[in-house]
């Protein structure tokens, strides 16, 4: 097994992982139902809509809403982590493709890494 059918396993082991993940926060969720249900009304976690939230935002200084504002403005920007794998695994997979293929060539790190410092020191 070459280093790139190697990456590509690790790559995808950790895809299956990642896919686990939804069950696991399922089982917490009803954990937190069950919690919740033992409470009393005043006390449960239920969500607020969006009138409320934005009431309790209100309620924050500028500089806390201007942080929530932009972490929530790069949330819309940025891939999810499942998304980000997801492209990995694609990128992954086309670089193994081209590889067989005969379209790239193993590189090696040293190599990558010696032209890296190169272009970085002569400000490539």
């Amino acid at each position: 097994m070459t280093r790139i059918e190697k990456a590509v396993k690790i790559v995808s082991d950790l895809c299956d992982f990642y896919r686990q993940i939804p069950k696991i926060s399922e089982q917490d969720t009803a954990r937190e139902e069950k919690y919740n249900e033992a409470l009393p009304s005043e006390q449960k976690g239920d969500p607020m809509n969006p009138d409320q939230l934005e009431a309790e935002i209100m309620k924050l200084n500028l500089d806390a809403r201007a942080k929530l504002a932009e972490r929530i403005i790069l949330s819309l920007d940025a891939p999810s982590d499942e998304e980000n794998l997801g492209l990995w695994v694609l990128e992954a997979e086309r670089r193994l493709k081209d590889l067989r293929a005969g379209k790239a060539k193993e590189v090696p790190a040293e190599e990558v890494f010696r032209k890296a410092r190169a272009a970085i020191l002569c400000g490539e």
